[in-house]
Parts: C-alpha cells; sequence; structure tokens
C-alpha cells in the first residue's frame, strides 16, 4: 500500500482535451498508472495518479487546466473474483468511509490495484503506508504525513493506528 497524489482535472467534455493531456504526459514520459473519468453533459473530471507526482503537476500547470489535488490510498490486490468485496469489507469492519474508488486491471493471475478516497470522520484521513508490516491477522497501520490525531492518541501525537489485515 502506498499514498499516492491523485490530481482531479476538470474540463470541457469536448473531442480532444483527454488526448491532449494524455499526450502532454506521455511526451513528458510520464507515467499514467491509475485514471478514472466521470462526465456530465458539459463539463468531466479526470482523475489520475502518475508515477511523477511533481512531473504530473508541472505538465497540468502548463496545459492550464483547472485541478485539485488529493491524497488517495494505492493498495495491490489480487485479480480474482471477490478481491475487492474482501478489501471493501476489512476497511469497513475498521471504521474506514470509502469517498470513492476505482481500479486498473491486470492481466488473469496478476495483481491490479485500487484507488481510495477514504476518510475517517472522527480522526481525519486514515493512511497506511508502503512499508505496513502484516503480523498474524492484524496489519500495523502508521500515518506518513501529517494528519488529524486519531481519537484516544497519547498527548496530541500522531499515533499509530492497527486494523484488520487486508490480506491474509
Amino acid at each position: 500500500m502506498e499514498i499516492l497524489t491523485q490530481f482531479s482535472v476538470f474540463m470541457a467534455n469536448k473531442p480532444g482535451v483527454l488526448a491532449q493531456i494524455c499526450r502532454a504526459m506521455a511526451k513528458e514520459k510520464i507515467n499514467i498508472t491509475a485514471m478514472s473519468m466521470a462526465d456530465t453533459a458539459e463539463n468531466g473530471v479526470l482523475r489520475l495518479t502518475a508515477d511523477a507526482a511533481d512531473s504530473a503537476r508541472a505538465v497540468l500547470g502548463r496545459l492550464n487546466v483547472p485541478l485539485t489535488e488529493t491524497e488517495v490510498l494505492s493498495v495491490p490486490v489480487p485479480n480474482r473474483i471477490g478481491a475487492v468485496a474482501d478489501l471493501c469489507d476489512r476497511l469497513s469492519s475498521s471504521h474506514v468511509h470509502i469517498s470513492y474508488m476505482y481500479g486498473t486491471t491486470g492481466g488473469v493471475g496478476a495483481r491490479t490495484t485500487v484507488i481510495f478516497k477514504v476518510n475517517d470522520a472522527g480522526s481525519g484521513f486514515c493512511w497506511a503506508t508502503a512499508s505496513a508490516t502484516t503480523t498474524g491477522a492484524q496489519m500495523t497501520i502508521s500515518p506518513s504525513r501529517s494528519m488529524a490525531t486519531p481519537a484516544g492518541a497519547a498527548n496530541g501525537k500522531d499515533s499509530t493506528l492497527v486494523a484488520p489485515a487486508l490480506w491474509r
């Protein structure tokens, strides 16, 4: 698991706009690692993560497109029936609210990646780091960025959150 910067790009819903953004990323050798597109009658919202967030930010800035940045949780999952359901159940049982999600696809037997925007209203954002360790049936999830202090944290310092293992 890792925390990624997601860019939400607000764009006109017309031919060529998405191609222009993707081509600009490719020209700078930036790999788009996950993306999702939603639309209304007049506008579209492109959500994407990239292998080089700073470079992606610069490219999008040069394109002068309206955008926001959000931290999202990227979780590799096995490509099998029920894998995402299991993951969502485990996040739910840990009282982690999923605002939205989207995923990548992989070949049969390969791993896929699911991007989550999660929010725990009681303690701010709840993130896990790529260095999370699994011990028995629990996974230790350590805050890796400045975040709201979880309820019950001693002395107002970031604390370690414990959630059920995402994969056994």
